[in-house]
């Protein structure tokens, strides 16, 4: 911590902070702005500022592009947290699986408001609408076909597994079922290729206190930027 305050207050490359009380921001977010960057507050639970800026990473994939199913995966592994404990990595396999497909059909399928993460966890509680867009990724031609083999696996779960792998794979995506988190993530705010083409400071606000129950948050966040 005592490192970044002079590196933030001195050096004019563009930056990613991961910043979990906020203090970082509060110190050296001005002096950013006056070094000419654009500062991107990620705070969802308003630690530093009641307007913070918004992330939504669907806005980046774009659904004619060759590399759309690599980043969709990419994802859903950020968004899978493995502790290396797993007794079983069925589970945790599967659940990339589900996740990855959802995405896919959110941003092949998806407009507007519905394209973003919140219409993917919406997809796997609702067993009407999933079962609707499974059946519409079987039949499409979208990449390829690849579109259409993801949702032909997804019926290969059946009964017994398919209950134990939707049961895992919604413990993953439950840190979005918060007002907080659902404003911080329906749409996005800024440009994360600003960071490689203009001056950019992007603050990742997380306080402690919510750091176990917003983990994969963050590393959608850092996985997301990194990209």
């Amino acid at each position: 911590y005592k490192r970044q305050i002079p590196h933030l207050l001195t050096c004019t490359d563009s930056m990613v902070v991961v910043d979990f009380k906020g203090e970082n921001a509060r110190i050296t977010a001005k002096a950013r702005r006056a070094m000419g960057h654009r500062v991107v507050l990620l705070d969802p639970f308003k630690v530093v500022t009641q307007t913070p800026d918004s992330f939504n990473p669907l806005d980046f994939i774009g659904a004619d592009t060759p590399n759309a199913l690599d980043e969709c995966r990419d994802l859903a592994e950020a968004l899978v947290i493995r502790t290396g404990q797993e007794k079983d990595p069925h589970w945790g396999d599967s659940a990339e699986v589900w996740i990855a497909a959802m995405v896919a059909a959110v941003v092949h399928y998806g407009e507007g408001s519905d394209r973003s993460l919140q219409a993917v966890r919406m997809l796997l509680t609702d067993q009407q609408k999933m079962e609707a867009i499974i059946k519409l990724m079987q039949a499409s031609d979208a990449w390829d076909g690849m579109l259409s083999r993801l949702g032909h696996q997804l019926t290969q779960f059946k009964e017994k597994e398919l209950g134990s792998t939707l049961t895992t794979t919604n413990r993953f995506m439950r840190f979005l079922d918060t007002m907080s988190v659902a404003d911080s993530t329906k749409a996005s705010s800024f440009d994360p290729a600003d960071l490689l083409k203009g001056k950019v400071t992007v603050y990742l606000i997380l306080p402690p206190e919510h750091m176990r129950a917003q983990s994969a948050l963050l590393r959608m966040w850092i996985g997301s930027l990194l990209r």
